[in-house]
């Protein structure tokens, strides 16, 4: 005689709960097991000013060395600051004659009024497409919505940047993680005017902090701009304002920054893709009349205490006479 059983949907199903609930309570196990990491737990250093009071500022990763190559294609992505073609073209000039020999191309695709999922959704079309090999972000100026910080678009802004920078990184482009500037006034243009200036920076602060933990979980280099202009506004306005001719790094709307406010961007990138400053050393020793030069420079002693310095990396020519 043959017995059989039939097993029920129900006992099946009940099987399966029980292996989720193992599986569950395994993972958790192994979550619980792992370590925790603790710190570094650093702000930047603010100056002694009123204004910065409520500022804490995380501390920004150091700049590593270069990572722009011999013909790397440079995209620089942003918004209507972006747009205005000022850093950007500040950027390509630099390359361009202090690192001739790289041999860097260069491409701006500021949009205005643009945010984060804005710029995710036309990165296919509209950059990708030109496969670049070094690209920079500079976004968050309207992604903050022109009003105080709240955790939710906080969340958002990180999703979508966070999905941009994983789409370069899977192109092989090397990326640089910009943080927004500062605001200056609160955006005209803004119907329903919601906080204070300082809240507003406040809140680009927060999302400057973002862009840091972004660029350290997602291992790129981070820009920042947000604190040293938000320096710049304050301090430099103080010192350089006059009645009829404001000091206004962030601009004369409060927002686009001028040309001060985009020097100050444009510092911020190029050290962030590793550019240190440095355009030539020389090496002079006057007992022996010997002198020696670094890469892109050809020194000569053309007479006692006189060197003829050609360079193609410094394109600038000092007239006058030499103790002037």
């Amino acid at each position: 005689m043959i017995s059989t059983r039939l097993v029920t949907p129900f006992v099946l199903g009940m099987l399966g709960m029980t292996m989720t609930m193992t599986s569950l309570i395994a993972l958790a196990d192994e979550l619980a097991s792992q370590p925790i990491q603790f710190g570094p737990y650093l702000y930047e250093s603010k100056p002694d000013d009123e204004a910065f009071d409520e500022f804490n500022p995380m501390k920004a990763p150091t700049p590593g060395p270069m990572v722009l190559r011999k013909g790397d294609r440079l995209a620089i992505l942003g918004d209507s600051i972006t747009e205005q073609k000022r850093y950007s073209r500040m950027i390509e000039t630099y390359l361009t004659v202090c690192y001739p020999q790289l041999e860097i191309t260069t491409r701006q695709y500021g949009w205005s009024g643009e945010k984060t999922d804005g710029m995710l959704r036309r990165l296919e079309q509209d950059v990708l497409r030109f496969s670049p090999t070094v690209a920079t972000l500079s976004y968050g100026m309207n992604d903050a919505r022109y009003r105080p910080f709240d955790w939710v678009n906080g969340r958002w802004y990180r999703d979508h940047y966070t999905a941009i920078v994983r789409k370069l990184k899977a192109s092989g482009a090397e990326v640089v993680v910009g943080s927004p500037g500062c605001a200056g006034k609160i955006a005209s243009w803004v119907d329903a005017k919601n906080g204070t200036l300082e809240e507003h920076n406040l809140h680009l602060c927060t999302l400057r902090d973002i862009c840091v933990d972004i660029a350290n979980t997602e291992n790129v280099r981070f820009a920042d701009v947000f604190w040293p202009m938000y320096k710049a506004q304050v301090l430099a306005g103080k010192q350089y304002d006059q009645p009829d001719n404001p000091f206004e790094v962030a601009g004369s709307d409060g927002i686009h920054p001028g040309w001060a406010g985009h020097v100050i961007m444009a510092h911020a990138y190029l050290r962030a893709m590793g550019v240190d400053g440095k355009i030539g050393t020389f090496h002079v020793n006057f007992s022996d009349d010997t002198v020696s030069a670094s890469e892109g420079h050809v020194a000569t002693l053309t007479n006692p205490g006189t060197i003829e310095v050609t360079s193609s990396r410094y394109p600038f020519v000092a007239v006058g006479s030499l103790d002037d």
